[in-house]
């Protein structure tokens, strides 16, 4: 789960409108509450959870971002649960995932400067590329307005592991959702979960054997089912859903 969990940007929070603080909202509230049953019902699940500059239950509001502190009674020992700092690399078999959730392609978007006759690029593409190429989550300088960055730890913010680029970088952003390969890298904006009072998009990353795949590298979904689009490559199976 890509943060913001508890969102500053939200009416409630920016008011001050709840009877606890955010630390206690964050565990002993309603998102403690939703993890908790999510892992009693789902035997298998485990859950990791990845910080937000956005976020009101973190002491840390400077990117790159330690993982969440959780309350001492939250079941964090159980194994099922795993807090990673922003941004993360991780491994899933043998996978390599890399998440970020400051909205990086959102940032490059409005400082990039391009000619006039330079070869004409899939805008999405070349966002995804000047992360890749930098080999760096947050390759800006001087950061976005509003953006607090620890100059001391951006040596924290480069992905590589054993001079291997990521599988899979999650960039949450603000931009509509998408899914393209980059270079090799398959590079995922989920959207957002929540729009104000609505529903937003999630992503659902299958890894292993896909028993519905085809030879296609690129299959459309009806959006009638809640789905947009599937990107197929083996042994990956992708998809944006709307909530």
């Amino acid at each position: 789960m890509l943060g913001p969990i508890v969102d500053n940007q939200n009416t409630q929070i920016r008011t001050g409108n709840l009877p606890e603080t955010f630390r206690s909202h964050m565990w002993k509230g309603e998102p403690s509450r939703h993890l908790k049953n999510l892992v009693q019902n789902n035997p298998k699940l485990s859950i990791g959870l990845v910080p937000s500059l956005r976020d009101a239950a973190i002491d840390h509001f400077a990117f790159p971002q330690p993982a969440f502190v959780p309350s001492k009674k939250f079941p964090f020992r159980s194994g099922r649960f795993h807090l990673l700092p922003n941004p993360a690399l991780f491994r899933i078999n043998k996978i390599v995932i890399g998440a970020v959730t400051t909205d990086i392609l959102m940032h490059i978007s409005a400082k990039e400067v391009s000619r006039k006759n330079a070869p004409k690029e899939d805008r999405i593409t070349m966002l995804c590329r000047m992360v890749i190429q930098q080999r760096c989550f947050y390759p800006l300088n001087p950061p976005a307005e509003g953006t607090s960055i620890d100059s001391q730890l951006l040596s924290k913010t480069e992905f590589f592991e054993d001079e291997r680029r990521p599988d899979i970088l999650l960039f949450p952003s603000d931009l509509e959702f998408f899914i393209k390969e980059v270079d090799g890298v398959l590079c995922i904006n989920p959207g957002r979960l929540c729009k104000g009072t609505t529903g937003g998009t999630y992503c659902s990353v299958i890894i292993g054997p896909d028993p519905l795949a085809t030879d296609e590298d690129m299959v459309d979904v009806d959006k009638d089912e809640s789905s947009f689009s599937c990107f197929r490559r083996n042994p990956l199976s992708v998809r944006i859903i709307r909530i």
